[in-house]
């Protein structure tokens, strides 16, 4: 018999170490085959339950805690960025929700986004106007 050198030993071993565990594999796991005609989703969307999980986290903090980053426009609906004193960012656009006292963006300019809250005072709804500027 031929002698079988040490490198070659290996590479038989690793190979059939490779062979046999693509085997277990194979046989324990499902076969995953993505068809990109059967899956039309937009990747850049998020899923629906996690668009009420962001803008909820946006209703926790008061509009002085929330700090504008950026403002985004061009041929679509302009949407502003903002983050959070934990740390997170979210994107916004108008109609959004926004602040723990039920505001709601009303307008996003070039340098600033318009927030009006809506106050119960004795029966009365009063309407507050913030104007949150993007720092230069």
């Amino acid at each position: 018999m031929r002698k079988i050198e040490s490198n070659q030993y290996f590479l038989i071993h690793f190979l059939l170490l490779l062979f046999v565990s693509n085997l277990v594999y194979a046989v324990d796991s499902e076969v995953y085959s993505f068809d990109p005609l059967k899956h039309s989703r937009d990747p850049f969307i998020p899923p629906e339950g996690l668009i009420e999980e962001i803008s909820d986290k946006l209703l926790f903090y008061d509009l002085n805690q929330i700090n504008l980053v950026a403002i985004l426009t061009g041929s679509g609906p302009s949407k502003a960025m903002f983050s959070l004193p934990n740390g997170e960012t979210h994107i916004v656009q108008k109609g959004d929700a926004i602040g723990k006292y039920g505001g709601v963006i009303e307008e996003i300019s070039t340098s600033e986004v318009v927030v009006v809250e809506s106050f119960n005072l004795g029966g009365k709804i009063k309407k507050n106007r913030t104007n949150l500027i993007l720092a230069p």
